[in-house]
Formats: C-alpha cells, sequence, structure tokens
C-alpha cells in the first residue's frame, strides 16, 4: 500500500480520494407543480410566467388562435388545482377547445420521460398534449389524448409542449421528470481542500 501512494503522489491521491468521494451520480425527482404563478400566488398569472425547480425552468404563456388570454391559477382543493386560462366561458378558469397553454421544455429536454398529470377533468372532458418547435402554433405532433386525471409519460424532441382540451374543460396540473444529479461545485471545492491537506500529511508520514 505504502508503494502505491509513493507513486501516486499527493495529487494522485487527491485524485484517487475525489473519485471516491464523489461516487456515482444519484437521481434526483423535479417536481413543476401548475397551481400558482410561477413566483407563488393563485388568480390571474398574466399573459405568461416562468416556473423555476432544481435549476431547470418552465415558462408557460397563453395562447388562443388570433388572441392572447390570461393564464389563471387555482388551487382549490381536490381536483381543482392547476393551470387554466381567462378565456373559459363557464367562469370556471380552465382550459377550452380552441385555446391552449404552450409550455416552453427547452431547458428540460433530454429528461425523458416527462409525467404529466392533468386536473379537472370529469364527465365527458377530454384533453390533449401535442408538440412544437413553432411558438404560438395552434398545431403539431399529437403526443397523449385522453379524459382521465391519472398521469401519463411522454417524451417531446421539440420545443414547446401544447395542452389544450377537446371537450368540456380542464386544468394542468404537474409535470415531473428524473434527473441524475452530481455533488455541487462548492461541496467539491470544500472536500478537495480537506483531501489537499490530508494528501500533504499523508507525503510528509511516507517520507519520515
Amino acid at each position: 500500500m505504502s508503494r502505491l501512494l509513493k507513486s501516486l503522489g499527493g495529487f494522485g491521491i487527491l485524485g484517487l480520494l475525489l473519485l471516491i468521494a464523489s461516487g456515482p451520480a444519484h437521481a434526483a425527482t423535479i417536481t413543476f407543480n401548475f397551481d400558482n404563478c410561477g413566483g407563488g400566488g393563485t388568480g390571474s398569472c398574466g399573459a405568461s410566467t416562468t416556473y423555476n425547480v432544481g435549476g431547470f425552468s418552465i415558462v408557460a404563456t397563453a395562447e388562443a388562435p388570433g388572441s392572447r388570454n390570461l393564464l389563471w391559477a387555482k388551487a382549490a382543493g381536490g381536483d381543482e388545482n392547476g393551470l387554466g386560462l381567462t378565456s373559459d366561458g363557464s367562469g370556471d378558469h380552465e382550459i377550452t377547445p380552441g385555446n391552449f397553454i404552450q409550455l416552453n421544455i427547452s431547458s428540460i429536454l433530454g429528461n425523458d420521460p416527462l409525467t404529466i398529470i392533468m386536473n379537472s377533468s370529469t364527465g365527458s372532458d377530454a384533453w390533449k398534449v401535442y408538440e412544437t418547435n413553432t411558438s404560438g402554433s395552434t398545431s403539431g405532433t399529437t403526443l397523449k389524448t385522453g379524459t382521465t386525471e391519472t398521469s401519463f409519460t411522454v417524451s417531446p424532441t421539440d420545443t414547446y409542449l401544447d395542452i389544450t382540451a377537446t371537450d368540456g374543460n380542464v386544468l394542468l396540473s404537474s409535470l415531473s421528470f428524473t434527473t441524475a444529479t452530481t455533488p455541487e461545485p462548492s461541496s467539491l471545492v470544500l472536500l478537495g481542500s480537506g483531501i489537499l491537506g490530508l494528501a500533504g500529511a499523508v507525503r510528509r508520514k511516507l517520507k519520515v
């Protein structure tokens, strides 16, 4: 063992110990909850709002053919939690046919699959999720359609996800994914400083 340490030298020991200490990357779940206006609060969120979680961001924008809606965040409990639109004629402030919410997911692309939950989908309510590379687009490649509030997964490759209703009115509840994480750089700096001191002590010990 002493011969190995001598051959490695101080910096070799540092590299070896950093490799051991950092270990493999571990998984973390990132969840965007849409029952608020990005930075917090409910009700009208304006034409767009940004959600930031764990170093990732999603920009939600209210869209409608030929006009601009406003986003509306609901946190009324049960299945009445999520992001909708002010254009809902029923007064429920939810997503209705002909209107949609566009999510800019450029910062999370590659972290698929994405798990999405729709809310307030009862009776004849139905929804559709599609992807596109065009901002404000009213058409694209359909990824998923449904009528329930259970979670489902999609693996988009385009910059935007569009969420609309095909019948009734619905809410966008959440989006989540699992990503691999590594130790924070600041943590590695502190760890490296300590190990440098340890490596120096080992070298002095070996010279004795």
